[in-house]
């Protein structure tokens, strides 16, 4: 039997950021023959601690690392080995590196989210925390009309973000009446075109989706 090669294509990795205080599923590609594997992980810079997982027998190439195991706030380096049946190591794959930190907050400000009643043509506004220091650098936002809202709402943010506007529509979701795109811009208010709505005669959803420096 050959010698394992080294894992490849590990996520997270990049600087990606993720978020500590849920559990992270980390993941690499092997060469089919694993039949353990050994995680070393640290703070990624010089002199810093680095922890292992020690030996976990698995043909599984992903490891769970539960919430607030790692620190918030933190650069991190990883790097993964694998093992054979037969007892043979691989070397460590190359350093990926990633961040982490705590789920970024992001709320409509106006309109309020309790059916709120709005008169005039509404300037959205919205606010956006995140505590790792990362800051908007994007936005869009959607209006639908809000007679089926609850189908669009039980799709994946993955899901929502894959389909084009033509395809909302042609979904039995509702009927999506205006999609900014993605506009960059730090700006926290947006002004509703007129065209799009009618004042008090509708009840209407809106969405909006942030980008922060960090492509989050």
């Amino acid at each position: 039997m050959a010698m394992p090669l080294a894992p490849i294509n590990l996520i997270p990795w990049g600087g990606q950021a993720i978020t500590t205080a849920e559990d992270n599923t980390f993941i690499w590609q092997s060469d089919g023959s694993q039949a353990a594997y050994y995680i070393e992980y640290g703070e990624n810079e010089i002199g810093a601690t680095i922890n292992n997982t020690g030996w976990q027998v698995s043909s599984q190439s992903m490891h769970l690392f539960a919430a607030n195991i790692l620190v918030n706030a933190k650069n991190y380096r990883w790097r993964v080995k694998i093992r054979n049946a037969k007892g043979q190591e691989s070397i460590f794959s190359e350093w990926a590196i990633f961040k982490t930190g705590l789920a970024p907050g992001l709320i409509i400000t106006f309109p309020a989210n309790d059916l709120d009643i709005v008169n005039t043509i509404p300037t959205y506004q919205h606010q956006y925390n995140n505590s790792s220091g990362y800051f908007q650098v994007a936005y869009q936002y959607r209006l639908f009309t809000g007679t089926t809202w609850d189908d669009f709402d039980a799709l994946t943010a993955a899901q929502q973000e894959s389909y084009t506007w033509d395809e909302l529509e042609a979904l039995e979701t509702g009927s999506v009446l205006w999609d900014s795109g993605r506009v960059d811009s730090k700006a926290t208010s947006v002004e509703q075109p007129s065209e799009y709505m009618e004042i008090l005669q509708y009840w209407y959803k809106v969405q909006a989706t942030i980008w922060d420096n960090a492509d989050n």
